[in-house]
């Protein structure tokens, strides 16, 4: 976790850890211009959540 070394996030706490609260999205990217592909997982999870629907987000 390089962010984590880098001392980013209060207490250590980073986004990705279960007690920040947050949720890990699927993705089928197999990098960050992946996220962006046309009919892929990944942007129709990044859709829904613009939407507000967050009900529709395949989480890991």
């Amino acid at each position: 976790m390089p962010v984590r070394l880098m001392g980013l996030g209060d207490n250590g706490v980073i986004p990705t850890d279960e007690s920040f609260g947050g949720n890990i999205m699927e993705s089928d990217s197999g990098g960050h211009t992946g996220f962006f592909d046309e009919s892929s997982l990944s942007i129709r999870n990044q859709a829904a959540i613009i939407a507000g629907q967050y009900d529709k987000v395949q989480l890991e």
